[in-house]
């Protein structure tokens, strides 16, 4: 995998939330939020950049995407077309954000 230029990608851990009706795992991702949230308070009270593009369908961000507001950051909410159905984003998220954009989740991956 490639290395793309200020771009910052937040994996956080994976736990098992239990097992689904087949006695298979359920994984959830955890974390990340936080991560984002974190590097978001950071770049905005150091005045790092002047915008920043999130991709999260978390409404856990939101506070973190005020703060960034705020103090002058423009938020660009991203979203994959190709896997999230727009109508399924929820209304908050689109509210907090000064822009909206759609790409292509392939896309991410050809750097």
């Amino acid at each position: 995998m490639s290395v793309e230029d200020l771009v910052a990608v937040r994996k956080g851990y994976v736990a098992i939330r239990g097992t689904d009706v087949n006695n298979d795992p359920i994984f959830e991702q955890k974390q990340v939020d936080m991560l984002l949230g974190l590097d978001i308070a950071h770049v905005s009270y150091n005045k790092l950049a002047d915008r920043v593009l999130l991709l999260s369908l978390d409404t856990d961000i939101i506070p973190a995407i005020k703060t960034a507001r705020i103090h002058g950051i423009q938020i660009i909410f991203g979203f994959c077309e190709d896997v999230v159905d727009p109508s399924d984003i929820h209304r908050k998220l689109k509210e907090h954000a000064d822009f909206t954009r759609a790409i292509q989740f392939k896309s991410i991956f050809q750097l």
